[in-house]
């Protein structure tokens, strides 16, 4: 049994997909979805020097000829935040590094917070007690409450909906800057870039699996329709909003081939292996973690 765990360990290969969302240094990130740039920089350092790095359609042909023979690295991006184009790729384009962004659509050319920023400027960026505050965090009290309950009840709300919720409030916050969209013109040029692939996210990023699957199929539709509306590229791949088990579905493949998606990414931890269905590619979330920490945690996940 030592002998055959050891073996496993030492020769364990495939590849680990992961998972940002900004690259940006925030005032509250309650979500955890920010890593500052200057750890940014050194993850993709430590990567550069220790790792094979392959973009998702090198992973996607990797795993159809199943010749994911050693341990390789795979960057992607959700939601398509400005950030992206302004700080995460001249730090990629610097260290020649591919990267996939999977964009949702709604606000491009807007200066729209997504629906989750939004609600967090409403409740809780007025009080300084909650801007070190995160969704990890054990402390509660009513406005906390309030904030996570209907962070998950707008997960499926439709747009309208959403936005009457906000009215609701009393919501007359100013969009913050930098907490915008991809416009047409940063796709553009993401897209001239040869390091850089454009996914799709959904339209309005509810949880799939959460909505019937009319709607699905309409969120799936529209953001592939709005990406190549502002870019060349035909076919995408894609990912799951949240992206967790109940976030997902398994009667989409017929949807995923005539959108002309040829990947499918979750989020949820695993190596992806030669076995891997390419519909289902598992993803590992990274947090701001410095660069130390960031290679232990790399290092970490073929254990």
């Amino acid at each position: 049994f030592i002998t055959r765990s050891c073996y496993s360990r030492n020769t364990l290969t495939g590849c680990a997909v992961l998972l940002y969302n900004r690259v940006f240094t925030p005032t509250i990130d309650s979500q955890l979805l920010s890593v500052y740039p200057e750890n940014f920089e050194q993850h993709l350092i430590f990567l550069k020097e220790n790792y094979e790095l392959i973009s998702t359609q090198t992973l996607k042909e990797r795993i159809i000829t199943k010749t994911l023979t050693n341990r390789s690295i795979c960057l992607t991006f959700d939601d398509g935040y400005f950030d992206n184009f302004s700080e995460a790729l001249p730090i990629l384009e610097k260290y020649q590094i591919p990267a996939t962004i999977f964009v949702c659509t709604g606000n491009i050319g807007t200066d729209s917070e997504f629906w989750w920023d939004m609600l967090e400027n409403l409740l809780l960026t007025n009080k300084e007690k909650y801007l070190t505050w995160s969704a990890l965090s054990d402390v509660r009290d009513e406005v906390l409450d309030r904030y996570l309950n209907l962070q998950e009840s707008l997960k499926t709300l439709n747009v309208h909906d959403r936005m009457a919720i906000f009215k609701q409030f009393g919501s007359n916050q100013e969009p913050r800057k930098n907490y915008r969209s991809l416009n047409s013109e940063e796709l553009k040029t993401l897209e001239s870039s040869p390091f850089i692939t454009l996914g799709a996210h959904t339209q309005n990023h509810y949880s799939l699996g959460k909505i019937d699957f009319a709607l699905a199929q309409e969120e799936i539709y529209k953001s592939v329709k709005e990406i190549r509306n502002h870019t060349t590229f035909r076919h995408l791949p894609f990912s799951y909003p949240f992206g967790g088990h109940s976030d997902c579905r398994d009667d989409l493949q017929r949807v995923f081939e005539k959108a002309g998606i040829n990947a499918v990414f979750l989020n949820q931890f695993g190596i992806c292996q030669n076995h891997t269905n390419k519909l289902q590619i598992p993803r590992i979330v990274v947090r701001n973690l410095t660069g130390e920490e960031f290679g232990s945690f790399v290092n970490n996940l073929w254990n």
